[in-house]
């Protein structure tokens, strides 16, 4: 059997293929930064001493990482312009992807947080140091905590889950 693949009938589709590969880069790009900062910030909530910003933090992360990513942006996209708020398609996919990025990344976040040993932080204060030099301790384990959050990052794949997402939001 010979097989003979002929790819000549996409040259005509060439503009629109690189159109819909741009907005996938630009897309994944934005959103895992976004994803990243938002995410962050979301951890350091789940591990505040208020217990309303902890609650509502996991309540956010909770509900976001029990709905599917498309269900998010058929919320956003639609959900929006019934209530008269005009957004382009780019923006509310970028939008549903940043938050669906920051929930799973608070997750990882958190638990490269909490694997800092709590005897170090009290050591640092036992030695009279303030709560900024104590948090400051961090950085020299921020080795340990780079590894812990890499490897669960590398389990998530989430770059991959970005780009994905990315080229989901071009359709």
């Amino acid at each position: 059997m010979s097989y003979e693949f002929d790819f000549s009938f996409l040259a005509e589709y060439w503009p629109e293929l690189m159109r819909g590969l741009w907005l996938t880069a630009k897309l994944s790009a934005i959103t895992m930064v976004g994803g990243f900062l938002v995410g962050t910030l979301l951890a350091v909530a789940r591990k505040s001493r208020l217990t309303w910003v902890r609650c509502a933090a996991g309540v956010y992360v909770e509900l976001i990482r029990n709905t599917p990513l498309l269900v998010q942006m058929f919320l956003i996209y639609f959900g929006l312009s019934s209530l008269g708020v005009k957004l382009s398609a780019d923006f509310c996919a970028a939008l549903s992807i940043v938050i669906n990025i920051s929930a799973y990344t608070c997750e990882i976040m958190r638990a490269g947080i909490e694997s800092i040993r709590k005897g170090e932080l009290e050591g640092g204060s036992c030695l009279g140091m303030s709560g900024i030099e104590a948090t400051a301790l961090l950085k020299r384990h921020l080795p340990e905590v780079q590894v812990i959050i890499v490897t669960v990052h590398r389990e998530h794949e989430q770059i991959f889950d970005a780009l994905k997402a990315g080229a989901c939001g071009y359709l």
